[in-house]
């Protein structure tokens, strides 16, 4: 439903917008303001509406008054022509909720003459208390983003030099006046081939035969420059630029070893292959490009536009997060709907959280001694917590009575991990420690990276992601996958009523504002934990009593994610304590 208000006030349209149920703002988790023209407004729209289906937010758009036409003649001071261009400044808007509007509420502003001269004075009132702003300029550039009206108010502010004429001139003037929180959408757009790129190459650094990179593609294209800088700050190699007039973006990445190349190569928009020395075949590798779910009338009834997608503001959300614009209700239906099918949890209570930790242990190396005989490899995700904590005490011992050749072919993973500076105390990959003293190959613990690795969660995120894909767990899924129980009855980081915990069509989310600290987070979704062989839910405590009745009851995702964490087979290893309300 769209409303329309000419000549109009801010404090008339925040009465005309309380009026409209569900527009409070409670549930939005931020402010999005966009800054664009008249061309440009319902392409930015349809943009944001998508992003706020996995990030439900207010939804601001300024839009800039027409210039005068080439007769010289000046448009009407509305957009229904009630008010006449000779009329002073004043402020026409529209309210959008719905159909129109995403996953939350729409206000478009269109201020003139004086009215253009205020546009932070115009936004405040209606900016949603407690949550942050995001400001967004689709289709221009400001000379400094973060002293501009509308900037000013951003604590992100997010640039888009690639939709410039000259989108190489425009970045390298935002250089010399970025300051924190101001990104490009330059390079976001490259996140996941620069994960790609992180994970092929590791390999070769860590070996010392890494010796030139190659980079290749379309001339003053922005992102290419960034990718080649980033790479000439993280690699102690030459890397060199080569230029392709036929091809748009990044066209391969070429790292010449003392082995051979190996070739980083894209064949068209989702397709990239890796080709090695000495393998018969190259890898192919599939990245998923973004489509935004229909919302608004520019887009409905047709997929958007390749503008449109190119224009999506991927930092506002996690690109492992429903990429197909899958509606809240249909993420809740798919996953529970997984979690019924599978078979009914295996219940073993032992007298305390060590013995149900030893018990899970001597499970875990039984199945991954078997995945090695069979494959040649086993795949292991841990947990935190106290959980975890026992575990990693309890396998160490296991593990390091295994044969050399059990041992150095198992892979660790990590179920959640806080995005936090290596070696914290809050990281889960410390859980890793005595394991990798008892044999297991560091090369082979697969860690989050670290914040001075990356350029944010959301790249820690497709890193993992891709390193997941990459290694065949996905989607072959994890042969063992240990799950500690929270007292709300979350798993992993998939908090109940948490957007992250809705996350479909990837293996792993970035959680933001999660409820228990540190508020950055990496997760895997319940995609990875429903695909794997074994899932084995270790708890201990009285304080677990409840989340334990929820998670072994009826699949509520939203109420109780415990209870959609589901794979294959899942068995539930308790204390006494935590099975108490299931015994009565």
């Amino acid at each position: 439903m769209i409303t329309t208000l000419t000549a109009t006030t801010t404090s008339r349209i925040v009465s005309r917008l309380v009026e409209h149920e569900g527009t409070s703002g409670s549930s939005r988790v931020l402010t999005l303001v966009i800054s664009t023209d008249e061309k440009g407004l319902e392409d930015a729209l349809c943009a944001a509406h998508g992003a706020s289906r996995d990030h439900p937010s207010r939804i601001i758009a300024v839009v800039k008054p027409p210039e005068e036409d080439t007769a010289g003649r000046v448009t009407p001071r509305s957009r229904d022509g009630h008010v006449p261009a000779q009329a002073g400044g004043h402020l026409d808007a529209e309210i959008r909720v719905g159909h129109d509007a995403g996953a939350g509420e729409t206000l478009v502003l269109r201020p003139w003459d004086e009215a253009a001269l205020h546009t932070d004075t115009l936004v405040v009132p209606f900016l949603l208390p407690d949550a942050p702003v995001v400001v967004w300029w689709p289709t221009t550039v400001p000379e400094i983003p973060s002293q501009d009206p509308l900037g000013r108010l951003g604590s992100t502010r997010i640039t888009n030099t690639p939709a410039q004429d000259f989108p190489a001139r425009a970045l390298r003037a935002l250089a010399p006046v970025s300051v924190r929180g101001d990104i490009d959408l330059a390079w976001t757009r490259i996140t996941l081939w620069r994960a790609m790129v992180a994970s092929t190459l590791d390999p070769l650094l860590r070996s010392g035969s890494l010796r030139e990179v190659v980079v290749a593609g379309e001339p003053r294209n922005s992102s290419l420059s960034l990718m080649i800088a980033w790479l000439r700050l993280r690699l102690d190699v030459p890397v060199t630029r080569v230029d392709e007039e036929d091809f748009k973006g990044i066209s391969s990445i070429t790292a010449r070893t003392d082995d051979g190349e190996v070739i980083i190569a894209r064949h068209d928009l989702e397709r990239v292959t890796i080709t090695r020395p000495g393998s018969p075949e190259p890898q192919v590798v599939t990245m998923a490009r973004s489509r935004s779910a229909p919302s608004t009338r520019s887009c409905a009834g047709s997929p958007p536009t390749s503008s449109t997608r190119r224009s999506w503001p991927r930092c506002l959300r996690s690109p492992s997060m429903t990429d197909t614009g899958t509606p809240r209700t249909q993420a809740i239906a798919e996953i529970q709907e997984a979690a019924s099918a599978a078979a009914t949890p295996e219940v073993i209570v032992l007298p305390t959280l060590g013995d149900a930790a030893r018990r899970a242990c001597q499970d875990t190396v039984r199945i991954l001694s078997a995945a090695v005989t069979e494959r040649g490899a086993a795949h292991l995700a841990l947990t935190g917590g106290s959980g975890g904590m026992a575990l990693s005490e309890a396998l160490a011992p296991l593990i390091a009575a295994q044969p050399e050749a059990v041992r150095h072919a198992i892979h660790l993973w990590f179920g959640d991990e806080r995005f936090v500076p290596a070696g914290d105390p809050e990281r889960n990959d410390l859980l890793a420690t005595p394991l990798i003293a008892a044999g297991i190959r560091e090369s082979q613990t697969h860690r989050l990276a670290a914040p001075n690795e990356v350029s944010g969660l959301d790249e820690a995120t497709a890193r993992m992601a891709h390193e997941l894909k990459s290694a065949g767990v996905t989607p072959g899924g994890f042969d063992v996958v240990h799950v500690g129980l929270g007292p709300d009855a979350h798993v992993c980081s998939l908090f109940p009523g948490h957007p992250a915990a809705l996350a479909v069509g990837a293996p792993a989310v970035a959680v933001r504002n999660s409820p228990k600290p540190p508020p950055e987070r990496y997760s895997l979704t319940f995609e990875a934990l429903q695909h794997a062989g074994r899932v084995m839910v270790v708890a201990g405590g009285e304080g677990k009593a409840e989340a334990v009745r929820l998670g072994l009851g009826t699949p509520d995702v939203l109420k109780a994610p415990a209870s959609c964490c589901r794979g294959e087979q899942t068995t539930w290893y308790l204390d006494e304590q935590a099975n108490a309300l299931m015994a009565d």
